[in-house]
C-alpha cells in the first residue's frame, strides 16, 4: 500500500452559508482520530471595524476587564466587544484572567494597556498551553477591509 504524499492535520467544515471565516487550529492531545489540530470554523461577518473578539478554547471561565466593561466567556464560546462607540481610536487598561475551580478565584494572566482603532478588529483566543499546564492567550490583528 502506498503512503498518501500528505498528512491530515485537521478537519473542518465551513457551512455554505459563511463567506468570511477564519479557522483557527488548536494542538491536541493524542486523539483516537489520529489529527494533531482541532480545528475551529469563526464565522467573521459579524466581526466589525474596532471589535475586539474574546474566544475561549479552554475547559475555564475566562475574565476580561477592558476599560470598564467586564466580559465573562464560557469554555468554547466566544464575545464580540466595541469599546469604540464613536471614537476613531481608544487606549484602555485591559486585564485577562480564568476563574480557577478547586480554588474558586480569579487567577490573572495578563494585564496591559491596549489600543483600538476603528480600522482594525482584534481577536483574542484563549487556549491551554499543556507544557507549562495554564491558560494563556494569543491575539490576532485584523485590517478592515
Amino acid at each position: 500500500m502506498e503512503k498518501p504524499e500528505y498528512l491530515t492535520l485537521a478537519q473542518a467544515t465551513v457551512p455554505d452559508t459563511v463567506t468570511n471565516a477564519i479557522i483557527i487550529l488548536m494542538p491536541v492531545a493524542k486523539n483516537s482520530n489520529g489529527l494533531l489540530f482541532k480545528a475551529r470554523v469563526q464565522d467573521l461577518a459579524s466581526f466589525k471595524g474596532g471589535d475586539t473578539m474574546f474566544l475561549n478554547m479552554t475547559k475555564l471561565m475566562v475574565g476580561i476587564e477592558l476599560g470598564r466593561a467586564k466580559i465573562k466567556v464560557k469554555p468554547g464560546q466566544f464575545k464580540i466587544h466595541n469599546p469604540l462607540g464613536a471614537a476613531k481610536a481608544v487606549s484602555l487598561p485591559i486585564r485577562l484572567s480564568y476563574f480557577h475551580p478547586k480554588r474558586q478565584e480569579w487567577n490573572m494572566i495578563t494585564a496591559s494597556t491596549v489600543a483600538l482603532y476603528s480600522t482594525r478588529r482584534e481577536m483574542c483566543i484563549f487556549i491551554w498551553d499543556t507544557r507549562y499546564n495554564r491558560v494563556d492567550y494569543e491575539s490576532i490583528t485584523f485590517p478592515v477591509r
